[in-house]
């Protein structure tokens, strides 16, 4: 979960004092800054693999087809 700059400075604020500051600056490193820097889940990574090779396996098919229709055609 990305936090925003006004989170992120509450935060540090609450427990910079009780924790340290080098200690809160680095618990904050664990949560990104915005969504583009979320850290990536096994099931997303997983799900993004799948799409990959669902779209290799389409392009695949298609190169076959293509190829067989050109073996044909020069078989004639």
């Amino acid at each position: 979960m990305a936090l925003s700059t006004q989170q992120r400075n509450t935060l540090y604020q609450s427990i910079a004092p009780v924790i340290g500051a080098e200690e809160a600056a680095l618990l904050l490193d664990q949560f990104p800054a915005n969504e583009g820097a979320e850290l990536v889940t096994n099931d997303h990574l997983s799900l993004a693999i799948a799409r990959l090779e669902n779209r290799m396996y389409v392009a695949m098919v298609g190169l076959t087809t293509i190829a067989v229709g050109i073996v044909l055609a020069v078989g004639r």
